[in-house]
């Protein structure tokens, strides 16, 4: 699977990141953070900083978690797991609302009037205008489907009256 075809939250922390975190974790907490790993070969510390960075991933877009984290140490040095618990702990970010935009309330009235006066100047529709257009085409001798027949008929009542309902 390739890096984009890796889920959002399975993506690891960059190595860059791990490094900075344990240079943070070892000057803070010196041997008792370091002697953990006293003896491992450099492939193995490189194992274990894979491993920080798989467990921190999913703060991969939350860098302020991180620094919350290390701003917000405990006492004793914490292993990943509790490492992740307090990049958890940090706060939402704010979002700020935007100012409400401003208007000319001149320019406001001077578009509405524009619209109002477009509005009322219109042409008087007829809403059955299209049944009466396909009764006259109909009526030249034009062919047409018995559905168009139909609705026409029916849009302006000529079944009802041809049949003596109103």
């Amino acid at each position: 699977m390739s890096q984009q075809q890796v889920p959002k939250q399975a993506r690891p922390l960059p190595m860059p990141w791990v490094d900075k975190i344990f240079e943070k974790l070892g000057k803070t907490y010196g041997r008792d953070f370091l002697a953990r790993w006293d003896g491992f070969e450099a492939d193995a510390m490189t194992e274990v900083k894979q491993d920080w960075g798989d467990e921190l991933g999913g703060f991969i877009d939350q860098p302020d978690a991180i620094a919350h984290a290390l701003a917000h140490l405990p006492v004793k040095a914490p292993n990943v797991i509790e490492f992740r618990q307090l990049c958890r702990g940090a706060p939402k970010p704010e979002f700020k609302q935007l100012p409400r935009p401003t208007q000319d309330p001149n320019l406001v009235a001077e578009v509405v009037g524009v619209v109002k006066s477009k509005l009322t100047h219109l042409p008087k529709l007829d809403p059955k205008d299209w049944a009466r257009k396909l009764k006259a085409r109909h009526e030249r001798g034009e062919k047409l489907g018995a559905h168009q027949i139909s609705a026409y008929r029916q849009a302006l009542g000529i079944r009802a009256k041809a049949l003596g309902v109103e």
